[in-house]
């Protein structure tokens, strides 16, 4: 086997290699392709990042000057030189910012650290005005500062109370300071940086800081300038207007302030690479047509080496062992079948994993299922046999006893059909079979009445429970049933991890055409790493057997179902150990209905909300 194969790849090399030429000088022109679109490729990741890097930096400024904000309009006895000592202070930390300003709604500014701007004078830029209409973070345009002359930017955060517009905290950014934020050394292949605002303006440019402002301003011809409408343009040749030479790169748009960053190579440089490499290719290619019969012998042995690897994965694989790691590089057809076998093994080996993973999701699910079935079992077959051992000679201690033990039954009684009712009804969310019945009716008063039924539960565990609303009607179109569920689910949960003396808020707020309900209380939290997970089929914050509150895991996956299917979304905000707040969001619609069914009908079904809070004691 070892000699044919030789005498075959010998036998090959004398057919290609007359024209083994041309195929290289096509492969000199292909590579020479590649390397640009390679350059291209490796300009955009850079542009990527570095303006992922400065909307990072804008971020920290608006966070900043809205912590600022928030600590001026918060005090309202903090006068003029107050508020401009917390501002110094915040100044401290940004060497790139050089002032910052408060400035009233209607533009008029209250106190500035700039010691060059005066009191009660207006802001009548165009970044301001984007404030004013709305818009809660603003970068402005590159402009002179009109005291010293200085290039800067203004960055502006809106500080809004009850949705209204109370001051503006303007920072002005030192565009010459803000390469020690920008600062980039990596200049392989003489690359060019510029970041460009939304009228083409170079803000910054990584070879000169101290570029006049006249020299920023982009030709209409630039290539760059089609970033700036939101899509990334892509240029192999274009002459640059800073210093006339040609060059290639990447404008990339940097959609959420519209500017764009840009990023170029030069493409002298890499013709005279391109130079180098064909003339090193070609020499080369002599080298190989007089040494190649003498290399047929050793890739002869690389190419049976290679088959005897392949052949001894496949006879680890047929053993069982699926942690193949083949590695074989002798040609192409024999490095593809070696990919291919890598990944076979390798989603062989996944899906022996993925078994593994859901045979523990089903143990976890049997011994919880386990749990939660023998508890209210064994506390209902006690309660029998204490029944079946009461004395009857005394009438009435019996018949007090009786209905105590009763009493625990039926509540036992209800958590089984609670648990029982929650698997039936994932069954049916799983299988697309739950439906929706929808009926026009004021979403407020469902809410309150339900809120209001189960008050009782709080304060058997010592708790306040408090509804507010905003709104003090709102007819849409909802599943009166399935809000109950809802909200009896995620009330009874807040009652269960809360502790004595503690409160639980029920709000309601309108945003839009959507309408918000909070419910939030000052229980045990939810750690960070569980809050993605908490409404996964069976997930409990304390899975352990000796967990202070009982609960199968199911309730939220099913709350969350219900919520999307009225089309809205849930969501959650908790601090381990200070509570949690559950945020739904419905969107408010109307139906077309001719049934005038009273929607409260179903408010007083005590025995619903009895198996619903059966597992609160």
């Amino acid at each position: 086997m070892l000699n044919s194969i030789k005498t075959k790849l010998i036998f090959l090399i004398l057919i290609v290699l007359i024209p083994m030429t041309v195929l290289q000088a096509f492969r000199i022109n292909t590579n020479y392709k590649q390397n640009v679109e390679a350059e291209l490729d490796a300009n955009y990741e850079v542009a990527e990042v570095i303006s992922m890097y400065f909307m990072n930096y804008l971020e920290d400024v608006w966070t900043g000057e809205y912590g600022l904000g928030v600590a001026i309009s918060a005090d309202y006895n903090l006068n003029k030189e107050d508020m401009k000592r917390n501002m110094e202070a915040f100044l401290k930390h940004d060497r790139v910012i050089l002032s910052y300003s408060w400035v009233t709604p209607d533009g008029k500014i209250i106190v500035s650290t700039d010691r060059n701007i005066k009191e009660n004078s207006f802001i009548k830029e165009d970044y301001y005005k984007r404030i004013t209409n709305g818009e809660s973070k603003v970068i402005s345009n590159l402009y002179h500062e009109s005291i010293e002359g200085k290039l800067v930017l203004a960055s502006a955060r809106a500080i809004k109370k009850d949705g209204e517009l109370v001051g503006t905290v303007v920072g002005i950014i030192d565009v010459i300071k803000l390469h020690e934020i920008l600062s980039i050394t990596d200049t392989r292949n003489k690359s060019r940086y510029t970041l460009l605002d939304t009228c083409g303006t170079a803000v910054f440019l990584n070879e000169d800081k101290y570029l006049r402002y006249d020299q920023r301003i982009s030709n209409s011809n630039n290539p760059a300038l089609e970033a700036l409408k939101g899509q990334v343009e892509k240029t192999y040749r274009f002459k640059s207007q800073y210093d006339g030479t040609d060059r290639f790169g990447i404008s990339y748009p940097i959609k959420d302030i519209g500017w764009a960053f840009v990023v170029t190579s030069s493409y002298d440089q890499l013709a005279g690479v391109h130079r180098r490499a064909m003339m090193k290719d070609l020499t080369i290619l002599l080298l190989v047509s007089m040494i190649s019969l003498f290399f047929a012998f050793i890739l002869g042995r690389q190419l049976v080496d290679s088959m005897q690897k392949l052949r001894s994965a496949a006879e680890q694989v047929s053993r069982g062992d699926f942690d193949v790691n083949l590695e074989v590089a002798a040609c192409e057809e024999l490095e593809i079948t070696s990919q291919a076998f890598n990944q076979m093994s390798q989603h062989i080996n996944n899906l022996i994993k993925e078994l593994e993973k859901h045979n523990e999701m089903k143990a976890q699910f049997y011994i919880t299922m386990s749990h939660e079935l023998k508890t209210p079992l064994n506390i209902i077959l006690g309660a029998i046999q204490v029944i079946d051992k009461l004395d009857k000679s005394n009438i009435d201690e019996f018949y007090c006893k009786l209905n105590k033990y009763l009493g625990i039954s039926r509540q036992n009684s209800y958590r089984l059909l609670r648990l029982i009712n929650n698997l039936i009804d994932l069954n049916k969310i799983e299988g697309n079979h739950m439906m929706l019945i929808q009926k026009n009716g004021d979403i407020i008063s469902t809410i309150e009445d339900i809120t209001l039924s189960v008050v009782e539960y709080a304060n058997i565990k010592n708790l306040k429970l408090i509804f507010d609303t905003v709104v003090e009607e709102k007819i849409m179109a909802f599943d009166h049933d399935k809000i109950e569920r809802i909200m009896l689910n995620l009330i009874s949960n807040a009652i269960k991890f809360t502790n004595p003396g503690g409160f639980i808020e029920v709000n309601i707020y309108e945003k839009g055409e959507k309408v918000l309900i909070s419910v939030k209380d000052t229980g045990i939290g939810i750690p960070l790493d569980m809050q993605r997970n908490v409404f996964n089929h069976f997930v409990q914050v304390d899975s352990s057997l000796q967990r202070k509150a009982e609960g199968s895991g199911i309730g939220l996956s099913i709350v969350q179902s219900l919520v999307e299917m009225h089309g809205g979304n849930i969501a959650i905000n908790s601090n381990y150990t200070e509570g949690s707040e559950f945020i739904i969001e419905l969107p408010v619609t109307l139906i077309e209905q001719e049934d005038t069914t009273d929607m409260k009908s179903s408010i007083s079904n005590v025995e619903r909300i009895s198996i619903e809070f059966s597992d609160i004691y």
